[in-house]
């Protein structure tokens, strides 16, 4: 953590993520599909308390800042580009994990047309605080 370093003993930081965990889709309405927009998501868990600690720093506070409907509606378009990228490099790779590329491309270009009638497309933040030991700890 090579912010820590640059800190002095005593000294706060702070470090917000997007957390993958709470990746999802919403759709306007019950009679719009957000299927293929859900299966899309990669899931992925944030320990950024844990990170902390191990760290050497106090955990002040943690929480949750959920996505904003604004948010994700903007951040959208977003997501679906970069899912397309790491979904074309993974599907090229193993089509184990998400068939070939033909096939990822057409669930793919599904998942957009539901973005197209409404659905979005985000995920929560979370923001911790700590607090450098005012006396260096040993490793």
């Amino acid at each position: 953590m090579a912010v820590k370093a640059h800190s002095e003993p005593g000294g706060y930081i702070q470090w917000n993520e997007l957390d993958c965990a709470t990746f999802q889709a919403c759709a306007l309405n019950e009679a719009v599909s957000k299927q293929s927009s859900s299966e899309l998501l990669a899931r992925y868990i944030s320990s950024l308390a844990d990170i902390f600690v191990s760290n050497h720093l106090e955990v002040i506070d943690s929480f949750r800042l959920p996505v904003t409907d604004n948010l994700r509606r903007a951040s959208t378009d977003n997501f679906i580009m970069a899912l397309e990228e790491i979904g074309a490099i993974a599907s090229a790779i193993n089509v184990d994990l998400l068939g070939t590329s033909e096939e990822f491309k057409a669930f793919w270009k599904r998942a957009v047309m539901e973005t197209e009638k409404g659905v979005s497309i985000g995920m929560e933040m979370i923001a911790i605080a700590g607090r450098k030991p005012d006396v260096p700890q040993r490793s």
